[in-house]
């Protein structure tokens, strides 16, 4: 009414969905695709810092813009996984490209899972914010530490869920 974003939260079919597949899921499973993500984004953020046109970090900027307005489940994974292919496409490597499309093919899914969590979508916000400015400003080290604190969170974030998630069953 008064303007802004609401999330709107999965719809519980889903949410349990998610949980089943949370809870096949090995701890060390979940660490290796969030040592995956914490990889390619530290290095995409670094490359990007370096090659990013102007009209790449215009892109990034968009896609973290629709991201902050996301208000379902869905359209956060969009932005999310437009971000990421961004980011891919900024670092100019088509085997990062290649890998990243690699990535959302299999695990999309979970970022939706980690995003759940408010805490970690605000995080998150903020972490990708310092990301695409860093990127703006050529800045390759603050590009990769923000990265990589954003994977790690969302990481976090998917682990304890997974927990809550067996914890329940």
């Amino acid at each position: 009414r008064y303007g802004g974003s609401v999330v709107q939260r999965i719809p519980e079919q889903a949410n349990q969905l998610l949980d089943e597949r949370l809870q096949q899921m090995s701890t060390a499973e979940l660490r290796d695709i969030g040592d995956w993500r914490l990889m390619m984004a530290a290095q995409e953020g670094e490359l990007a810092a370096d090659r990013a046109s102007a009209r790449n970090v215009t892109r990034l900027t968009t896609y973290l813009q629709r991201f902050r307005e996301a208000d379902t489940a869905a359209a956060t994974a969009q932005a999310v996984g437009r971000l990421h292919m961004e980011l891919a496409a900024a670092a100019q490597s088509s085997m990062i490209s290649d890998a990243e499309v690699d990535f959302h093919a299999r695990y999309g899914w979970l970022t939706v899972a980690g995003l759940e969590d408010q805490d970690c979508r605000s995080a998150t916000v903020e972490d990708l914010t310092a990301m695409v400015r860093a990127i703006a400003r050529r800045n390759g080290a603050r590009a990769r530490s923000s990265a990589m604190i954003y994977a790690t969170r969302l990481t976090q974030s998917i682990q304890e869920r997974r927990m809550e998630a067996v914890r329940s069953a």
